[in-house]
């Protein structure tokens, strides 16, 4: 296995021999880094990735031709216009330049790679492209399953072609962006994997709940699944009695973190009932919250310990732990908290706590932000007969079991050997997609569809697909395909209220399908029909290009 890094001045083998060192990894785990792979790789070598483009020039006459360090050209205007990168014996390896459109003002990309002589070999016009080339270069002699855990990078391989390469992405968090601005919206970290997400062989989701959510929200296909992460700390094997109320949390003191909802609970037992709350982490939200228990005359029952290596251990001897976030993907903190016998009070916010705590079984799910009920839920457990405490405590160690090493790495293991068993479809003949019917209701657009190059017995699923046109907002809706007269009709509803939308003044409109194991986004042509003059929010129009849009009404 072969752990990738891009950075460019990322230590790979040094890396790799601390973590061999500290036993993280065997010997048959490498560490490699993309910059590193090329200072020593040979011309021979650098000849086989793929150039994107025909190579007109190269950009090496803008910086020095040796260096040992890494090359800044700046601008007038202190961006920087083209970065030089150069090998351990100071030739030029490579030039990043950023302002290709217009010389001295940022705009356009290109990379360009260069023999050891200083010839131009490589070419590619974005990052995406010249990672990507990187990456095929590792699978041309046998098909390599490549897993993605970073969103950043998963958004750049989206809509790639993987001839000879499984690629999986991991979405570790949130979908969705919670904040007030863009409430319920696609998460911009998130839009570009999730808006291309068909074409990778696995989407890997942390909880069922959160793939079940995307399923009702149209925006996952049959290739997502879910696989946990997983616990490789200690389970105790026996439960050591510990006093019933001490109280314990372990993160970060951050908003979405919500840690002033634990103490306003601590606050609203009262101060007849003896329970403390040891809180271990560090975040810009400490100050204002010691500044609080202070306020709330809290000092002697909420104890700040601020960052402690060790600060798991401390769930041995907590006899609850709460946790009051806004949002998790699937929060390890619980399956810590359990293995060591500490009951876990949590939100059951979205999306990990409810895949993980069987309520009332081996620990307690709150509505969220519910203090009121954070506060009884504490007070509940304190009362409980010791016997049902102790069982609840013994519940949670046999629950994060389910999550060792030995169970998740046998999930991922049937997951990739299902992959390397199912032969890489190939897609043949065009899709068309043309507007035959358009109602504008209260509800939404109702359209009709039109497929050319599709039999309906081919598809697996067909959805209706907004995009923004700068790529910032991204939806589906449910669609029916029937045949009808010897055609094959798509029906659905664009919502025209902008929220269910996204942030977008102008959305583009596509049909996805998914054909013979390939997916397939055809964009629907606006054919004859005549489009409503104005709508309620959003309005309906024919591009230049003959093509349905919307936008925003700002009448």
């Amino acid at each position: 296995m072969d752990i990738l890094t891009l950075a460019p001045n990322f230590d790979a083998a040094s890396r790799q021999d601390e973590l061999r060192s500290e036993g993280l990894i065997g010997d048959f785990v490498r560490i490699r880094n993309l910059w590193a792979d090329l200072r020593t790789a040979t011309d021979e070598s650098l000849n086989t990735l793929s150039s994107e483009v025909n190579i007109t020039h190269g950009d090496n006459d803008r910086s020095p031709l040796v260096g040992v360090a890494d090359y800044d050209l700046v601008g007038a205007s202190g961006q920087t216009l083209m970065t030089t990168r150069y090998r351990d014996d100071g030739t030029i390896l490579a030039t990043d330049r950023f302002d290709v459109n217009s010389v001295g003002q940022r705009g356009g990309r290109r990379i360009t790679i260069y023999s050891r002589t200083g010839e131009a070999i490589g070419q590619w016009r974005s990052a995406s492209a010249f990672y990507y080339a990187w990456l095929e270069s590792m699978s041309r002699n046998a098909t390599a399953t490549f897993i993605c855990d970073s969103a950043f990078v998963g958004g750049m391989m989206a809509g790639r072609k993987f001839d000879h390469m499984n690629f999986v992405q991991v979405v570790h968090s949130h979908h969705r962006d919670t904040s007030e601005k863009y409430f319920n919206n696609v998460s911009s970290g998130k839009l570009a994997l999730l808006s291309k997400a068909d074409s990778f062989d696995r989407v890997c989701i942390l909880t069922d709940r959160q793939r079940g959510q995307l399923v009702k929200e149209n925006l996952a296909a049959d290739n997502f699944v879910t696989i946990p992460n997983t616990f490789s700390g200690t389970i105790v094997q026996r439960v050591e009695h510990r006093e019933r109320h001490r109280g314990v949390i372990v993160g970060r003191l951050s908003g979405i973190k919500q840690i002033d909802h634990s103490i306003k609970a601590v606050r609203d037992i009262g101060s007849g009932i003896d329970v403390t709350l040891d809180i271990y982490g560090t975040g810009d939200k400490h100050a204002s919250l010691e500044v609080m228990s202070r306020n709330l005359c809290l000092e002697e029952r909420i104890r700040f310990h601020g960052y402690d290596p060790d600060a798991r251990a401390q769930f041995r001897k907590g006899s609850f732990s709460l946790l009051t976030s806004k949002s998790e993907g699937h929060p390890l903190v619980l399956l810590e908290s359990m293995a060591a016998g500490c009951i876990p009070i949590a939100y059951d916010i979205e999306f990990g706590p409810s895949d993980i705590i069987t309520h009332g079984v081996n620990g307690f799910l709150v509505p969220p932000n519910d203090v009121e009920m954070l506060s009884k839920t504490i007070r509940d457990l304190l009362e409980m007969p010791e016997q049902k405490v102790e069982s609840m405590r013994r519940a949670g160690t046999q629950r994060a079991f389910d999550f060792s090493s030995e169970a998740i790495t046998s999930l991922w293991g049937d997951e990739l050997k299902s992959i390397a068993a199912s032969p890489k479809a190939t897609a043949s003949g065009d899709v068309k997609a043309r507007l035959v019917g358009l109602d504008d209701r209260a509800d939404g657009f109702h359209a009709a569809v039109e497929i050319e190059g599709l039999n309906s017995n081919e598809a697996s699923w067909c959805k209706l697909a907004w995009v923004g046109r700068k790529r910032e907002a991204y939806g589906r809706a449910e669609a029916k395909m029937l045949n009808r007269n010897g055609k094959v009709l798509v029906e659905g509803i664009f919502p025209d209220t902008h929220g269910e939308l996204g942030r977008s003044e102008l959305l583009d409109l596509y049909v996805d399908t998914r054909i013979g194991g390939v997916p397939r986004r055809a964009r629907i042509e606006s054919g004859s029909v005549t489009l409503p003059a104005e709508g309620n929010v959003l309005e309906m129009y024919s591009t230049a290009h003959g093509n349905v849009s919307l936008k925003l009404n700002k009448r």
